[in-house]
């Protein structure tokens, strides 16, 4: 319910179906679908303009073949797959179905995209690492020029000998600038950079990230700070702050935004709770207060 224009919803964020299957001892593949709802608008297909409706509908989330010891404690992914950050920022996080991660949330990265992936180990899994070259629109775009783009990203954990958890992650994210047919540079080279550091121990955990962006002269900041507290049969408290700040040369339109809540797990694949959101947009817009009820299953 959006407690400013009094209005409210029943929705379906996401639908994920999997499937995998093991092809020999080292390939294996994966595809798992999405759901998702178009917005409106009017496409031109001839010469009649034809307007999409906004249905619900199935998309391509995951499509890939695993190479699963293409080289000593590497495996190799080749198709749509999952990008080096996001990926492990979701997974500390835990909490998905309340809030996307802060990159996905403000549409910095990509949380899939097609390409070539590496992952691997290193120091007994106190190392973790992932490199690709991707098509850098994402996985919901086709690619638009002859670039690609390339990411990396390393996580140190301190405490793996004790099989604690402290990782220390950096990630590095190069899309170049394009050239047309005639040889000349197109569009502008884009850099993105990530920080982000979290402790979790059976009481809860924090996880805390900072984002930098530059693309062309336009040059973007934003930071997260999330936490989950564990209340045992009471559930857990759930915590969410975020800035973003688009241009940092203009003053005054960085969107903050907070979360609160409580949610419950009941078993292993069912889990429920209610949030209060908080958030200043960019720009002169009124803040928005949110209540909602979020629940996610799975079989």
């Amino acid at each position: 319910a959006d407690l400013g224009a009094m209005t409210n919803e029943f929705d379906i964020d996401r639908v994920y179906l999997t499937a995998k299957r093991t092809l020999s001892e080292d390939f294996s593949i994966r595809v798992t679908t999405d759901v998702g709802r178009l917005k409106t608008q009017t496409i031109e297909i001839g010469d009649e303009a034809v307007t999409v409706d906004t249905k619900t509908r199935v998309f391509l989330k995951y499509a890939y073949l695993e190479w699963k010891d293409a080289l000593p404690n590497m495996k190799l992914r080749l198709g749509m797959s999952g990008t080096a950050w996001t990926g492990q920022s979701d997974r500390f996080w835990g909490h998905r179905w309340v809030q996307k991660s802060f990159a996905d949330k403000h549409k910095i990265l990509s949380t899939s995209d097609l390409g070539v992936q590496a992952l691997g180990t290193l120091s007994d899994g106190m190392v973790s690492w992932q490199a690709g070259i991707i098509n850098g629109t994402g996985y919901g775009k086709p690619e638009n020029n002859a670039s690609k783009t390339a990411q990396a990203r390393v996580t140190v954990n301190a405490l793996n000998a004790s099989k604690g958890s402290l990782p220390v992650s950096a990630f590095v994210s190069y899309d170049p600038t394009d050239f047309n047919a005639n040889g000349e540079p197109e569009g502008d080279t884009s850099f993105t950079y990530a920080v982000g550091t979290g402790y979790k121990v059976d009481a809860g955990h924090v996880w805390a990230e900072y984002i930098g962006r530059s693309k062309g002269e336009t040059t973007s900041s934003g930071y997260t700070v999330n936490a989950v507290g564990h209340l045992g049969g009471l559930g857990q408290v759930v915590l969410w702050y975020d800035s973003w700040d688009a241009n940092t040369s203009t003053e005054d339109d960085s969107e903050n935004s907070a979360l609160a809540g409580l949610a419950h797990n009941y078993g292993n694949k069912v889990s429920m709770g209610v949030f209060y959101e908080h958030t200043l947009p960019q720009g002169n817009a009124a803040p928005s207060q949110s209540v909602f009820v979020r629940m996610q299953a799975g079989f």
